[in-house]
């Protein structure tokens, strides 16, 4: 297989960022991410295996991490509100450890769902939990107003009946 690809090195610190811009970008990434992963993991293999210092390699095709990242905080957002509507948990597939820590990072201000990684090595999961609210000062505004309306709209069907 012949893909042709230009890389940029970044490296700030212990991080070593390869930036890779290839008109073969989907043979790279793979299915959600897997292909890419798999080589970033070997990569960093490779790299830390003799070094007295770990170095942190990343590897990003055509901003894929960042639109990947974007993708998980929306997933995040929308799974959350489901959790809290349904007052039911949640699971999700298998995903590599820095994937569920932008989960993690992402709900950790959210008071009403919690997150909890599950499982062993490469078929770690995460699970949305509905966090008991003791009070109405630690639901989110929105929630609350969502809660409100909800609330009002059933009583004004009730009151037209």
């Amino acid at each position: 297989m012949d893909i042709q690809a230009d890389i940029e090195i970044q490296k700030s610190g212990k991080e070593v960022i390869f930036k890779i811009l290839s008109k073969d970008a989907s043979i790279i990434i793979g299915r959600r991410g897997q292909v890419l992963n798999a080589l970033q993991y070997l990569c960093q293999l490779v790299s830390n295996q003799k070094q007295k210092h770990y170095l942190s390699i990343i590897l990003d095709v055509e901003n894929y991490r960042e639109k990947r990242k974007k993708t998980l905080m929306k997933l995040a957002e929308q799974l959350s509100n489901q959790v809290i509507s349904t007052k039911k948990s949640v699971e999700l597939e298998p995903m590599p450890a820095f994937e569920r820590k932008i989960i993690h990072s992402y709900l950790a201000e959210k008071k009403a769902v919690k997150t909890e990684s599950v499982g062993e090595g490469s078929n770690r999961y995460l699970v949305f939990i509905r966090e008991k609210i003791n009070n109405l000062h630690e639901i989110e505004p929105d929630m609350l107003i969502k809660k409100i309306s909800i609330r009002v709209h059933f009583l004004s069907i009730k009151f037209e009946m």
